[in-house]
């Protein structure tokens, strides 16, 4: 396994394996490998010579066609640089791109944006372009599927959707604010049957629901310290995540050594809301609390087999003690839809950095750079595949 630098992208295979990627901070190049279901490292390939890091450095792993595309956002040559690098299954480089900001992708390839002019995709055969609709009133972003990709128009709280593929079709409407008593406060896109639904969180914290052309307002609200964080549905229920803060430590944690300046030590809970998509019943549940002092994220959420997962890190506060990994321990919550249905698992890590590699029917999993006690993160480290189910 090569050593790595923080940051690292992942992505988990339709056969189970991984394909992790990060820098080489000392070579400066990024650096791919292939770890197989039996964590047998299969392939390393130096991705991208004189890759380096800067302050704002982003890494991701996409599957594109039988191999996956590699995005890097970071020093290159000199020079700042968004850059794509396309591999076979073997290892093999097969081209790389220029790329404006990487967008989504599905089980396909890899989608992203042009300004406002222009959609492109990346299938894994080399970018092809669309154009996008002239005159564009609003604001363009995209929304991945696992299995289709759509071009979102947010125009002054009007949402419209057009299929992207080959060409971008014609934008049809997604929700008005027209249709609703009072201001937005947030929304969110999930996955839908017949294309993107719409999670809307109004001023007042009451929900509504937006698919296929319908609108379902909701009993249920959402609290004003509600931090609400992802969404997902299949196609009987909705699922919102959503975290909150607490003043104090739950009972029994003694957060007294914490080395942080905050005046008043905290928690923070995390919250499934699951809505009935026929009645529009609402259960609220917690899935558990951070330890003391710990700051929950990022957030993975998943499905494998009708059954839906959530992952979190922790990231503990480190103070001036650099030779301590940040992040002691991910959460893995797996749930269905009935109230109670909720397994649970910790792993404890000695992690610097955490990548989410998606999950697949072979389950899902995680990458991490494993620090070892005593160092610093300013060494390389080994990246670690853990693998979790619902």
């Amino acid at each position: 396994m090569p050593s790595l630098s923080a940051p690292i992208g992942a992505v988990m295979l339709a056969d189970g394996a991984v394909v992790l990627a990060g820098l080489a901070v000392k070579d400066k190049v990024l650096r791919v490998a292939r770890v197989e279901k039996d964590e047998r490292v299969a392939w390393i390939t130096d991705a991208l010579p004189s890759a380096e890091w800067v302050h704002d450095s982003d890494v991701s792993v996409h599957p594109a066609g039988a191999g996956v595309i590699v995005a890097f956002r970071g020093r290159l040559e000199g020079g700042l640089a968004r850059q794509l690098v396309r591999l076979d299954s073997r290892g093999a480089l097969l081209g790389q791109h220029e790329a404006g900001r990487v967008a989504c992708s599905t089980r396909a390839g890899l989608f992203w944006l042009e300004g406002r002019t222009a959609a492109w995709a990346d299938l894994g055969e080399g970018p092809a372009r669309a154009a996008l609709p002239s005159p564009l009133t609003g604001e363009p972003s995209l929304f991945c599927e696992p299995s289709r990709a759509s071009l979102i128009v947010d125009d002054e709280g009007t949402l419209s959707r057009a299929p992207l593929g080959a060409a971008v079709g014609p934008l049809a409407p997604l929700l008005s604010e027209r249709d609703f008593d009072d201001e937005e406060r947030e929304h969110a896109l999930f996955h839908g049957s017949s294309g993107p639904g719409v999670f809307r969180v109004g001023a007042s914290g009451a929900l509504s629901i937006t698919r296929g052309g319908a609108t379902q307002k909701l009993s249920a609200r959402l609290h004003d310290d509600d931090d609400l964080l992802s969404v997902d549905a299949d196609e009987r229920t909705l699922y919102a995540v959503a975290t909150q803060d607490h003043e104090g430590c739950p009972a029994g944690e003694d957060a007294s050594a914490l080395p942080t300046t905050r005046t008043s030590r905290f928690s923070t809970s995390v919250h499934l809301l699951r809505v009935d998509l026929a009645s529009g019943e609402t259960t609220r549940e917690e899935l558990g609390r951070a330890t003391c002092g710990h700051q929950p994220g990022p957030f993975f959420l998943g499905s494998v087999g009708g059954r839906h997962v959530l992952a979190w890190a922790e990231r503990a506060p480190t103070g001036a003690r650099r030779q301590r990994a940040p992040i002691p321990a991910l959460a893995v919550r797996g749930f269905g839809s009935s109230l109670g249905d909720v397994t649970r698992r910790r792993e404890e890590l000695r992690a610097d950095a955490v990548a989410d590699a998606g999950c697949t029917d072979a389950g899902c999993a995680a990458v991490w750079l494993e620090r070892p006690d005593g160092k610093d993160d300013r060494e390389p480290e080994l990246p670690r595949v853990l693998r979790y189910a619902p």
